[in-house]
């Protein structure tokens, strides 16, 4: 039997096993979709997707914020990119409970006040984010922090989390005030802790450090810019075609202040719980010096390891959500010659692959693989047309995990990057 049959064969039976529902939430353009939002998360069973139509979904404080607990769901935005616009989520999810988010951004208002940053995460989840902008909030007044972009924290070494080409950026730290209270530091992009994750394709971004002064009245503020990504408290991750860029000082600092680094592995002096990280094809920096400030080092990872890979990036991306019967297209990029596959699965996981230069992101994989073909345009190019067939009766939708894998002309297998196809009805 051909592999695209013997494939076809499984999803459709990987989707007859699948009991999720679809919950459409649909604002109708106007005013109260973060409530419609909640009522759904609240309603929705293990395993439901909830289809995002545009609209507002502004939140008027902290508490209003939508919140996923103990619970396995999809969240997937049906418009195109910033057409839904969280102002703050938090998951806080055991083990067993997968978390996948498609195309949200999460932008927090001034003075919303969330804690600690656009999207927060807890416990022992596994978490799926792609395509998604996560932005920390800007420090508006000489009181507030910036909000991080993405804080992840865990009482346990059992969160795993995929990043797949995101956008996510620390806030700007406060300017001085003359008389009244010190420049203030920038906010980190991505802080994790206790944490497995990969991030594939994305832009981290520390906030910038505040204008002026960071030492009036004695305070300890160096008004830094932000880390764009910041390790601590035993991190495994690995980065794969991403750029991590540090935060700017601030104007008119003193020459003590630095901007931030675009990776600090941060060693604890009472613990000692080393962090390790991987990095393939990306770029590291720090951020910028504005005046007489000191240049800080890209990566900063005392007694802790950095390891570089020298592949080059392959990628894997198909479009979501998708419905029966639509046409699409896999889209790889890589090097003329691979040989290109690629593995599916039903769920999200996190395995390092070290002698494969990159992490294996897929869990309950199918006992096949889609062979796509060799990479023969100078582009490095590799379209695959393809056509969803109808779900079982039955069943409105199911969530087919993907990553590609390749068999360079020059060597070894290397894995590429994930992605998640949302497959609904095509009555939704």
């Amino acid at each position: 039997m051909h592999t695209s049959v013997r494939c076809g064969l499984f999803l459709l039976a990987a989707a007859a096993a699948s009991r999720g529902g679809v919950i459409v939430v649909d604002p109708g353009g106007g005013s109260g979709g973060a409530a419609l939002l909640q009522s759904a998360i609240d309603a929705a069973q293990e395993g439901d997707i909830l289809l995002l139509r545009p609209g507002d979904y502004a939140t008027s404080g902290p508490k209003t914020h939508p919140h996923i607990y103990d619970k396995g769901l999809t969240l997937i935005v049906d418009g195109p990119p910033g057409s839904v616009v969280l102002s703050g989520l938090w998951i806080a999810a055991l083990g067993g409970h997968p978390i996948f988010v498609r195309g949200l951004h999460v932008a927090p208002q001034p003075l919303v006040g969330f804690p600690l940053g656009a999207v927060v995460m807890f416990y022992q989840s596994t978490i799926w984010f792609e395509d998604c902008v996560f932005t920390g909030a800007a420090a508006t007044d000489e009181i507030a922090s910036p909000g991080l972009g993405l804080p992840c924290c865990s009482p346990f070494p059992a969160i795993s989390v995929t990043l797949v080409r995101c956008t996510i950026t620390g806030g700007d730290g406060a300017d001085e005030v003359p008389g009244v209270s010190p420049a203030r530091q920038g906010a980190t992009g991505a802080n994790l802790s206790r944490a497995g994750v990969t991030i594939h394709e994305c832009l981290v971004q520390g906030g910038k450090g505040g204008d002026g002064d960071p030492f009036v009245g004695g305070n300890p503020y160096l008004a830094l810019g932000g880390t764009a990504v910041f390790c601590y408290d035993h991190v495994s991750a690995s980065v794969l075609g991403c750029t991590l860029q540090g935060g700017d000082e601030g104007l008119n600092n003193p020459a003590e202040t630095m901007p931030g680094s675009g990776l600090f592995l941060y060693l604890s002096d009472v613990f000692q719980y080393q962090s390790d990280v991987n990095v393939r094809d990306s770029e590291i920096h720090a951020g910028n010096v504005n005046g007489a400030g000191t240049p800080a080092p890209d990566i900063q990872s005392p007694a802790s390891s950095v390891v570089f890979y020298p592949a080059a990036l392959r990628s894997l991306s198909v479009p979501s959500p998708l419905r029966e019967g639509e046409r699409s297209v896999l889209h790889v990029q890589g090097e003329v010659g691979d040989e290109v596959w690629a593995f599916l699965g039903l769920s999200a996981g996190l395995k390092p692959m070290e002698f494969k230069q990159g992490d294996f992101v897929l869990d309950d994989v199918f006992p096949c693989s889609a062979i796509l073909g060799a990479i023969t345009d100078a582009s490095g190019v590799l379209d695959t047309a393809f056509q969803l067939p109808n779900l079982p009766a039955g069943i409105d939708g199911v969530v087919i995990t993907l990553q590609s894998a390749v068999m360079p002309a020059s060597g070894g297998p290397l894995l590429g990057s994930g992605s998640a196809l949302v497959w609904i009805d095509d009555a939704l």
